[in-house]
C-alpha cells in the first residue's frame, strides 16, 4: 500500500514501537507511518525547520533542520514539541544514545543533547560528516578516520580507514 508523506520525504527512520518517521523538507513536517497491513501516516508540523534529518529513541524524536530552530526534541506519545536544544548550525547527522540522550553533529561542532529538557551535556569543535551508536559507544566520521568518542565527546580511538567514507551504520 501507498502511504501519504509531506512534501519531499528526503530521510527516515525507523522507531522502537515499530513505526517509522519520515522527514519531510518542503511541507515542515514529520510523517510517523505505522507498517502493516493497513499502513498510514500522521503528520508533526515543525514549521519553519525545513527538516533533513531525524533519529529517534524509544519515547523522543530529535529532528534537525536547516533553518529556524535547527534542532527540536519531540515527544513521540503526543507529537508535541519538548525542548529546542540550542546548537549552533545546521544539524549533518543525529543519533540516540544511552541514558536518554541524542549527539548531535552539526557545521560547526558536535554535541550531547540531553533528551529529558535538551540541556547540553558537552560540546566539541569536531564536525565530523556521520555519527553513529553501538554497544553503548558513539561513533563519527571524520574524512578517512573513525573516531571513537565518551560521552563528554574525547576521543577514545581513532582508527584509519583505506579512504575516506561519508556514511555510518550501525546494526543492534
Amino acid at each position: 500500500s501507498t502511504v501519504e508523506t509531506g512534501d519531499a520525504p528526503v530521510a527516515g527512520g525507523a522507531l522502537a514501537d515499530g513505526r517509522f518517521a519520515v522527514v519531510n523538507t518542503f511541507s515542515d513536517s514529520v510523517t510517523l507511518v505505522a507498517t502493516g497491513v493497513e499502513a498510514r501516516g500522521g503528520e508533526i508540523q515543525v514549521t519553519g525547520l525545513v527538516p533533513h534529518v531525524a533519529a529517534a529513541s524509544a519515547a523522543t524524536l530529535a529532528v534537525g533542520g536547516r533553518s529556524g530552530e535547527r534542532l527540536v526534541l519531540i515527544a513521540l506519545a503526543t507529537g508535541n514539541v519538548t525542548a529546542v536544544p540550542q546548537v549552533q548550525g545546521v544539524p549533518k547527522a543525529i543519533v540516540a544514545l544511552q541514558g536518554g540522550r541524542f549527539a548531535v553533529a552539526t557545521e560547526t561542532a558536535t554535541y550531547i543533547v540531553r533528551e529529558r529538557d535538551g540541556a547540553i551535556e558537552a560540546e566539541s569543535p569536531l564536525t565530523p560528516k556521520d555519527l553513529a551508536a553501538l554497544g553503548g559507544q558513539l561513533y563519527a566520521l571524520d574524512g578517512a578516520d573513525l573516531l571513537e568518542l565518551d560521552s563528554a565527546l574525547q576521543l577514545l580511538q581513532r582508527n584509519a580507514l583505506p579512504e575516506p567514507a561519508d556514511l555510518l551504520a550501525s546494526g543492534g
